[in-house]
C-alpha cells in the first residue's frame, strides 16, 4: 500500500507569499521615512534578495524534480541584478552625479555573469561529448 504524503509548498506559492510580505515591508519603510521614492529601490533590493534565495534553494534541493542548474543560475543572476540596481539607486541618491560609474559597474557585473554562465555550459557540453 502506497502512503501519500501532503504536497509541499511549491516555489510559485512561496514566491507569491514572499512578494506580498516584501511589498508590505517596502510600503512601511517608505511611509515611515516619508520618502515614497524609496519604494522603488527597496522593492528592487528585496526582490533581488528573494531571487538570490530562490536560486540557491532550487540549486540545492530540486535538481531531481526537474529543475536544473540553468534554472537556478538564471534566477540567481536576475536576483543579483535586481539587488545591484537597488543598491545602485541608493548610491546614486547619496552621491549625485555618479550614475555613469554605477551604470558601468552594472554592465561589467552583468557581462561577467553572462560569461560565467556561458563558460560553464561550454564545459558541460565538452564533457558530455
Amino acid at each position: 500500500m502506497v502512503e501519500e504524503t501532503a504536497p509541499r509548498m511549491s516555489f510559485q506559492g512561496l514566491t507569491v507569499g514572499a512578494s506580498f510580505i516584501i511589498l508590505a515591508i517596502a510600503i512601511l519603510i517608505a511611509w515611515t521615512s516619508d520618502d515614497w521614492w524609496l519604494l522603488i529601490p527597496i522593492l528592487l533590493l528585496e526582490f533581488g534578495i528573494l531571487g538570490i534565495g530562490m536560486g540557491l534553494m532550487i540549486s540545492a534541493t530540486n535538481r531531481a524534480k526537474g529543475y536544473g542548474l540553468s534554472d537556478s543560475t538564471y534566477i540567481l543572476v536576475w536576483g543579483c541584478l535586481l539587488s545591484l540596481l537597488g543598491v545602485a539607486w541608493f548610491i546614486n541618491s547619496s552621491f549625485p552625479n555618479s550614475a555613469p560609474l554605477i551604470l558601468a559597474l552594472i554592465f561589467i557585473l552583468l557581462g561577467g555573469a553572462i560569461l560565467a554562465i556561458s563558460l560553464t555550459r561550454m564545459r558541460r557540453q565538452r564533457k558530455s561529448a
